[in-house]
């Protein structure tokens, strides 16, 4: 994805889905930096809708964003997750979904040590990760860490569930994956002598909101670069429908943004 303006993500895809909307579904995908901008529309849409400026069915860029090894650091994530989990969006459909490779070593590795050196001459205030016993701790983590390499906000991982099954049209893992609901957020990718291997996007801690920070198996996306390989592509079809109403008859409903904060929620528990 080009790096442009994030203002102009919106404009773009209102004219995307601008022509019977009743019938369109938009999809925003950023791999990298791009990532980075489908993250910030995504925060700027939150933000409006959370504060009444823009209506629930339009405020998002897409009906849904994903973004492929983001180049981000976590502070947008951590307020983003702790602002969806402040209004209680448990058991909701997707809106945003960061996945990153457990193999990719550019977000992993080197980004770290690229913003460490930058956080030398920075200041930092005590934050708390979003979740029901998260001590408070510099922000500077979440400043030297991508949403997909930390530990506090990864709420989502791929699970090899060793299970195979016969595609049940004889199509392959994508085109399975589009055309039936498995149920818990199991997906299938193409796997020995035609059968399908069943994997699960497995909740994980204890906060549930429609941000989801995505741990991936490397076997499914290796690296930084490997996002169109045809596991990914499976992967993210399933992502796609799981997210879709108009596809998937039994999706999750959409979060409402509107409702009132419980900053409660945000505290410790005692220890």
């Amino acid at each position: 994805m080009a790096a442009f303006p994030e203002n102009r993500v919106g404009s773009i895809s209102e004219e995307a889905r601008k022509h019977g909307r009743a019938r369109n579904y938009t999809v925003l995908l950023g791999h990298s930096f791009g990532g980075l901008i489908v993250e910030r529309s995504v925060a700027h849409a939150v933000n409006a809708e959370i504060h009444g400026h823009a209506d629930s069915d339009r405020s998002m860029p897409a009906d849904l964003m994903i973004a492929v090894n983001p180049a981000s650091d976590s502070i947008l994530a951590r307020q983003m997750i702790a602002a969806l989990y402040s209004r209680k969006t448990e058991n909701t459909r997707p809106l945003f979904v960061s996945i990153t490779s457990t193999g990719d070593w550019a977000t992993g590795t080197v980004f770290p040590i690229g913003s460490g050196l930058a956080s030398v001459s920075k200041g930092f205030n005590k934050v708390r990760a979003p979740g029901p016993a998260n001590m408070p701790e510099s922000e500077r983590n979440f400043y030297t860490s991508t949403p997909g390499h930390n530990g506090k906000l990864i709420n989502r991982a791929t699970l090899d569930l060793h299970k195979t099954i016969n595609s049940p049209k004889g199509h392959p893992a994508l085109e399975t994956n589009l055309e039936h609901n498995l149920v818990g957020d199991v997906f299938v990718l193409d796997g020995a002598n035609g059968k399908l291997d069943l994997w699960q996007i497995k909740r994980i801690g204890g906060v549930d909101v429609p941000y989801w920070d995505v741990k991936v198996d490397a076997s499914i996306i290796a690296n930084h670069g490997d996002l169109w390989n045809e596991r990914a592509e499976a992967m993210m079809a399933a992502i796609f429908r799981i997210a879709n109403p108009m596809l998937n008859p039994q999706a999750k409903p959409r979060a409402n943004l509107h409702k009132q904060a419980d900053f409660s929620r945000l505290q410790s528990s005692p220890q």
